[in-house]
């Protein structure tokens, strides 16, 4: 059973349970899985333009951290992962971050939101957002052997403390990798923004043999293995952002126990009033960097 539970604020905070930019932490009691969501959204809403490209460059080194600090007690965790530790400088400043798009996307699904680090002072190679080989048609398991080499990319530049910053499907090759390919010793922090991570009942339907739609049909045998426990296996961090608003992923789908989950509201799962190019999201994401 998912149960939705209000953060408690400090007394110092005025509306509790809401953080900066009006997010609401909540946190997921029970089991993994199991979760049936439906709605028949899933095909078109997440298509979009395939392209290429990527963003970064030489080596700086440092941590730089922007803006939206976090109203008091507004990001409260469940304790479902274990403190930092065994990564390097566990406890220094987020100083990376890998964005990772989700199906039929591609690197410049991220422009709006690598562009709001870059003006909050993030150096520009420290900010690696590729396009998946095959993000139509390929396998997660797939995609997360790329996501591997994007984070060495930035491990080669210098960083130490990486986080990796999912929007759907991505969510689920970004959670193998860190599950299944040693993505705990490399990866301090893992933000997931509208992923399934509890299936989408539409995706079950698909007559189609291709394996990121059966991937995330939530009696598939991926999902099944993601959601084993550890769900959610330390040092890394896990954090689930997604919005009571998206139609394509619904938001107890989006619930991941074991994570931090935090709930926005009035955004849709892409384009202009999306969840990858709101202002909230983007100060959301920068709390879980904390």
């Amino acid at each position: 059973m998912l149960t939705l539970v209000a953060c408690q604020p400090s007394s110092s905070e005025d509306d509790a349970g809401v953080g900066a930019g009006g997010g609401v932490v909540v946190h997921a009691g029970g089991a993994a899985g199991g979760v049936g969501v439906g709605g028949g959204e899933a095909g078109g809403a997440l298509a979009g333009g395939v392209g290429g490209g990527s963003v970064g460059g030489g080596s700086v080194g440092g941590g730089a951290v922007a803006g939206g600090a976090v109203a008091g007690g507004g990001m409260a965790s469940d304790g479902g992962s274990p403190v930092d530790g065994g990564l390097a400088d566990a406890g220094q400043p987020i100083d990376g971050v890998v964005f990772v798009h989700g199906i039929n996307g591609s690197s410049a699904d991220w422009d709006v939101m690598v562009g709001r680090f870059r003006d909050a002072g993030w150096p520009m190679d420290r900010l690696v957002a590729n396009s998946y080989a095959d993000p139509r048609w390929g396998c997660n398991s797939a995609n997360a052997m790329q996501l591997s080499g994007w984070v060495q990319q930035l491990e080669s530049r210098g960083a130490r403390r990486v986080a990796i910053v999912a929007h759907s499907m991505g969510g689920l090759s970004s959670r193998y990798y860190v599950k299944n390919l040693q993505g705990t010793q490399h990866a301090a922090v893992l933000t997931t923004i509208s992923t399934m991570h509890q299936g989408i009942a539409s995706a079950c339907l698909n007559p189609l043999p291709v394996c990121v739609w059966q991937e995330v049909c939530g009696s598939n045998a991926f999902l099944t293995q993601l959601n084993a426990a550890p769900a959610t296996p330390g040092p890394t961090r896990w954090f689930s952002i997604f919005s009571d608003a998206d139609t394509t992923v619904p938001a107890a789908s989006s619930m991941l126990p074991g994570a931090t989950n935090i709930q926005v509201s009035g955004l849709a799962h892409s384009g202009s009033n999306g969840v990858q190019d709101s202002p909230i999201v983007f100060e959301k994401v920068l709390e879980t960097f904390r």
